[in-house]
């Protein structure tokens, strides 16, 4: 099974005691570790510290420390805030592929609703023609 960044709970959250909230965003599955070596590299490159990215996200002071070298895995909501933070991509701490700001807003808000990717759908499809096919 592959490794996923959790919609549901950080591993150290504890769902009974309230602590814990469900994303609405689905797990992500990633191929490894690697996204923290990247989120690491992405803090170090803006000049910032992960203690500062880690307040900038509303956290803890040793939030980002603990996912980069303490093994613990974030929900999917606070790796966005902290990537939001850090001023880096999502997509790229994730996958290791640079993706346009306007991209990554694209695709976060089709991912918000299923009426919006539906819409799109259906217009790309309709100007869909052999000229315009790739």
């Amino acid at each position: 099974m592959s490794p996923t960044i959790s919609s549901i709970a950080d591993t150290s959250s504890v769902l009974y005691e309230g602590r814990a909230k469900t994303s609405e965003i689905a797990d992500i599955p990633v191929m490894s570790d690697d996204w923290k070596k990247r989120l690491e590299e992405g803090i170090k490159a803006k000049d910032k510290t992960q203690r500062a990215v880690s307040l900038a996200a509303g956290m803890a002071p040793g939030y980002v420390n603990s996912l980069i070298k303490g093994g613990k895995d974030p929900t999917i909501d606070n790796l966005i805030k902290v990537c939001d933070a850090a001023g880096i991509s999502l997509y790229y701490v994730l996958y290791g592929v640079e993706m346009s700001p306007e991209t990554e807003e694209i695709i976060r808000l089709l991912e918000s609703s299923k009426k919006k990717r539906d819409s799109l759908l259906q217009l790309l499809r309709a100007t869909d023609t052999p000229e315009t096919a790739e």
